[in-house]
């Protein structure tokens, strides 16, 4: 607070000194600002000539050095108050560009608040004192001294706003003077003084004035705000404060009947909030949501601008995608694609990042379906494009659905080829300055560990990956690490690693109604059972966790989650077909390659003779559930 004092004097003092303008008299400044000024002297002053020569050194020593303090202390009727009085009167003449700000604190008649003095001298300094202050001829000089005061609270203590400093009838009073006649930060007189307060970047302040505004009934400067405090909110990971200040601005939005007010300068309409709601709801793994903000939105905008269409389309994509509504999200891409035309031959480079987006799209969204003919007619298609025009974003997932292209190839036991691809994401996730690429390229990197069996590497990626999407508040890769970190942990034979870590990932994938997920959690489960030697709940879990791959992913490569324990209880209860039946299904493309041996075992297991089971010998059954326990499956 003292540091901050001391700053408004001395650049008020040294740069923009107040300057009292010609002809004004008294009566048009702030009346504490000037009562000692404007007091008549009823009796002379006189026996406090060495008091007031300290004084004036004091001040001297203040305005060479950049400010200062000094304590006026004595007993109770010593004239401590006549000496101050005598002082800033004195000072009129000698010093016209110094102002006074008083605060009182009277222990007997004021008013019982230790912090109303400090608070009292802010306001003063700010220009919020009396409504003389709003007549014309002080606006003239006062908004000089007042936008240096502002600028610099708003710099050095925002957080002083509506605590030290009234900013309601601050912000209130200029922005009421200041409608009409100042569009965006343009303006003279108050509008210099918003203009300080504002500053370049008011993001701290974007709440309190998009608030103060809507008191004062300028809404159209109030929705500005209140998109500003939502795009701080989201850029600080927010998200819940994010989409209540989104939502808000779409309020102020409606008219009365309404019907959307239309605004008289530049800034974001009601299609860009909803956008930008939509993205955050996406974010938050609110999909449906979401998606009717995008919806909205899409419908708001004009139809010749494709490009902005075909950024909806591809983000209303990307819910249907988090929902495995595989059909339609294919469908949204395709109309996304037909909007841009012939983009490949455009030199437009916002043209160019759009097709980009849209391709890496389509590669995922083949990915979950396991098209891996789809998913290299589209990297033969974009890679030198991608190569030349992309940004890093979006080389990192352009790169990240390769590697998963790579994984689907290898049956997810990495190649030479996919290992360099993964690299290429991680440089490229490396390079982007956005924290989310960062939080998934840790995540894809690690996945391709734990794939190896790197299990300490693993961990290590998927516990920063996890912090990092936390922090963003991403909750479908907050669902991802965890269940990966479960399956991990079952890698390492940690039960009560995989024990502890079940209720958060289970409640995070039902909230946003990741299926596939759910059933790797359920196996994992049926896993902790098995090991327990609970066979019926065991079993009971696997097949639970089967159905719902069946019917949500049923192209899903990890099914040996389930269907291991399941041929090992089979086995054990001499149930041989069934056994065998499990065991060729983990044979099965797309299943993933089994590692420790375990693939060559099960081949061995299920080997036949004349397109029938080999039965002579059983026991080589019971050696692929033993090498599936060594290699740490079981």
């Amino acid at each position: 607070m003292d540091a901050c004092r001391r700053m408004i004097h001395r650049r008020a003092a040294q740069q923009d000194p107040f300057v009292r303008p010609a002809g004004t008299n008294a009566g048009t400044f702030p009346a504490k600002l000037l009562r000692m000024r404007d007091t008549p002297r009823q009796l002379g002053f006189v026996g406090r000539e060495p008091e007031m020569a300290r004084l004036n050194g004091y001040l001297d020593q203040a305005l060479a050095k950049g400010g200062g303090v000094c304590f006026v202390t004595g007993e109770p009727g010593a004239g401590k108050s006549s000496l101050l009085g005598e002082f800033t009167r004195r000072l009129q003449g000698t010093h016209p560009d110094i102002v006074f700000a008083v605060g009182d604190c009277n222990p007997q008649t004021g008013t019982v608040d230790p912090y109303l003095p400090f608070r009292e001298i802010m306001g003063h300094l700010t220009g919020s004192a009396e409504a003389a202050a709003d007549e014309a001829p002080a606006r003239r000089g006062s908004p000089r001294f007042f936008a240096a005061t502002a600028r610099i609270l708003q710099e050095h203590g925002p957080d002083l706003i509506d605590i030290f400093v009234p900013g309601a009838a601050v912000l209130t009073r200029l922005g009421a003077q200041a409608a009409g006649k100042m569009r965006a930060r343009r303006g003279t007189g108050d509008g210099l003084a918003m203009e300080a307060l504002f500053g370049s970047e008011p993001g701290p302040l974007a709440v309190h004035l998009a608030r103060h505004f809507a008191e004062a009934g300028i809404t159209e400067r109030a929705i500005e705000f209140r998109v500003l405090a939502g795009q701080e909110a989201r850029r600080a990971f927010a998200n819940a404060e994010a989409i209540a200040h989104f939502e808000q601005a779409l309020e102020l939005l409606q008219a009365p009947d309404g019907t959307e007010t239309a605004p008289t300068s530049p800034q974001p309409g009601q299609a860009g909030i909803l956008t930008a709601l939509g993205e955050v709801l996406l974010l938050d793994g609110a999909f449906e949501p979401a998606r009717g903000k995008l919806e909205r939105a899409l419908r708001l905008t004009a139809d010749d601008d494709g490009i902005a269409r075909a950024r909806l389309l591809r983000k209303v994509a990307t819910t249907h995608e988090r929902e495995h509504e595989h059909g339609q999200a294919m469908e949204r891409l395709e109309q996304a694609a037909a909007l841009l035309g012939e983009a490949r031959d455009s030199g437009d480079t916002a043209v160019l990042h759009e097709w980009i987006a849209i391709q890496v799209s389509r590669l995922w969204l083949l990915y979950w379906q396991g098209d891996t003919d789809g998913m290299q007619a589209i990297v033969q298609d974009a890679e030198a494009i991608v190569e030349r025009h992309a940004n890093d974003t979006q080389k990192y997932r352009y790169y990240g659905a390769k590697t998963g292209l790579g994984n689907r190839l290898d049956r997810f036991a990495p190649s030479e080829r996919t290992l360099e691809a993964s690299q290429q994401a991680l440089r490229a996730a490396q390079a982007s300055t956005q924290i989310l690429d960062h939080a998934d390229g840790l995540f894809g990197t690690g996945f391709i560990h734990l794939l190896r069996n790197q299990l300490a590497e693993a961990l290590e990626l998927f516990t920063r990956s996890l912090e990092l999407a936390r922090r963003c508040g991403d909750r479908t890769l907050q669902a991802r690490c965890l269940t990966y970190l479960v399956v991990l942990q079952r890698r390492a034979g940690q039960e009560h690693a995989v024990e502890a870590l079940l209720p958060e990932a289970r409640a995070l994938c039902d909230s946003l109604r990741m299926a596939e997920y759910l059933a790797v959690l359920a196996a994992c489960e049926s896993w902790l059972a098995w090991r327990h030697d609970d066979f019926g709940a065991a079993r009971q879990l696997a097949e639970q966790a089967l159905a719902l791959w069946e019917e949500r992913a049923p192209r899903y490569p990890f099914k040996w989650l389930a269907l291991l324990q399941s041929m090992a209880m089979d086995y054990r209860e001499g149930r041989t077909d069934t056994a065998l039946e499990a065991a060729r299904a983990l044979l099965t493309p797309p299943m993933a390659r089994l590692a420790g041996g375990l693939e060559e075992a099960l081949r061995a297991a299920v080997s036949d003779r004349d397109g029938q089971p080999d039965p002579a010998d059983p026991a080589r059954l019971g050696a692929a559930v033993e090498c599936a326990r060594a290699a740490g499956y079981l």
